[in-house]
């Protein structure tokens, strides 16, 4: 968990008096799919196994199975991705988009590409403890699309999670100038209050530790 976000009881008291200004106290995250991160077909490896699955970064593996076969198919974020001989083809992360440091409980292998049912499975379960957070940013280079049903999807399939109006989508800087005109003004970090100097490009920079040794791919006759 980041050391620097607002976390209810710990390094924020929602009932304290003299608790500051609101933004102070805003949840910054970023939705982000990693391509790179693949897992190519192989013979069964009996060792290769969780030590502990789902009690760290990655979502529990037999429960995230049964959400995708319960939910329909959603709009597909990227058609960038390359799927060759790979039984997951990359993850979708949430992490915190001030400090850039991995949500727990947020990390959900790919099976075809990024998908709705996917970004929204990883930050389900980074907004988990945050229901007394007053506001919540998320920043995601889809936003403009993704927040359009954002609401009537979790309501259906995430109904612990409260108070929507407390939510707030934008686009990064970045990926920004790709959108139309209208998504500058709409999805601006620079135009939203509280917000800061956040760029939203956390997950890009976090990444780039990731993305090092995914370069080299070693075979079984290599």
């Amino acid at each position: 968990m980041c050391p620097a976000c607002p976390q209810p009881g710990i390094n924020y008291f929602p009932d304290a008096e003299h608790s500051g200004p609101e933004y102070i106290h805003t949840l910054f995250l970023a939705v982000d799919g990693n391509f790179r991160l693949q897992l190519k077909k192989k013979l069964r490896d009996l060792h290769d196994f969780h030590l502990h699955d789902g009690q760290a970064y990655f979502r529990n593996e037999e429960e995230y199975k049964h959400y995708l076969s319960t939910v329909k198919e959603s709009k597909q974020v990227s058609h960038h991705a390359m799927y060759i001989n790979a039984v997951v083809t990359g993850v979708v992360a949430v992490y915190c988009a001030r400090h850039g440091m991995f949500r727990p409980d947020s990390i959900v292998d790919l099976e075809k590409g990024e998908k709705y049912i996917n970004s929204d499975y990883a930050l389900s379960g980074a907004l988990a403890g945050t229901d007394d957070i007053p506001h919540i940013v998320v920043s995601y280079d889809v936003a403009c699309q993704y927040v359009k049903h954002f609401r009537k999807r979790f309501e259906a399939q995430f109904p612990d999670i409260k108070d929507y109006d407390r939510f707030e989508f934008l686009i990064p800087k970045m990926h920004l100038y790709a959108h139309k005109d209208d998504c500058h003004y709409r999805y601006s970090f620079n135009y939203t209050k509280g917000c800061g100097r956040t760029d939203g490009e956390a997950p890009e920079r976090a990444q780039r530790a990731c993305d090092i040794h995914p370069r080299n791919e070693w075979r079984p006759s290599s």
